[in-house]
């Protein structure tokens, strides 16, 4: 009877366990942070905040970025003979956010997935220098300080890959950029902050949900 005893409870003990890890196995993550290693090699922190919503397979994503960088910059100009080497550092700073809506082929969670992610964004450049700015045929632009308001919307698809609670995004797509200038120049450059047109773009995110 002891010994039948002791079985039964160890069997009991032994669902109890597998119960618990199911359910841990089962618990669904709802929030997601990621940041782009990428970004850093352009001066810019990318943080991205993720809220998933199961009962819709659709998530919503909130990106802040900041841009922060001087570099320096040059021009010659001269009279005659002479000519003469006019040295000036250039700081650009750029806050921007982001907003986008996902939509995942698959039902979540899982360890791949697919996914369509329409996006708008809004850009505040500044950028102070002392060299003026000249368009591409010669004339006068600004004198180095400028502030430019750039929105932009698109449309990007996406590939998610998940380990356990730690996940990553590839992502790769494009859409319409919109500078609202002090100037009417508008660059035919597409890295110009002045760029007006359809612009490509990717990314690699990092993260955890939690």
């Amino acid at each position: 009877m002891k010994k039948n005893s002791a079985i039964f409870t160890l069997l009991i003990f032994l669902c109890a366990i597998n119960a618990h890890a199911q359910s841990s196995e089962s618990k669904t993550y709802n929030n997601l942070f990621q940041f782009s290693p990428f970004h850093f090699f352009a001066s810019t922190f990318y943080l991205s905040y993720e809220r998933a919503f199961p009962e819709l397979n659709s998530a919503l994503r909130i990106s802040p970025f900041i841009t922060v960088k001087q570099k320096s910059s040059g021009y010659y100009y001269g009279y005659g003979e002479t000519f003469y080497y006019d040295y000036s550092p250039v700081r650009k700073e750029v806050y921007a956010l982001e907003v986008a809506y996902k939509w995942f082929t698959f039902e979540n969670p899982r360890k791949f997935n697919i996914f369509l992610s329409p996006y708008a964004q809004y850009k505040y450049i500044s950028r102070q220098g002392n060299a003026d700015i000249y368009n591409e045929i010669g004339e006068f632009v600004s004198d180095g300080n400028t502030i430019n308001n750039v929105i932009g919307f698109g449309i990007d698809s996406g590939l998610r890959f998940a380990f356990g609670r730690f996940v990553m995004d590839f992502t790769l797509g494009g859409g319409m950029r919109l500078p609202l200038n002090e100037t009417d120049y508008i660059s035919s450059d597409m890295f110009s902050d002045t760029y007006r047109g359809v612009v490509p773009r990717g990314n690699f995110l990092l993260g955890m949900t939690f």
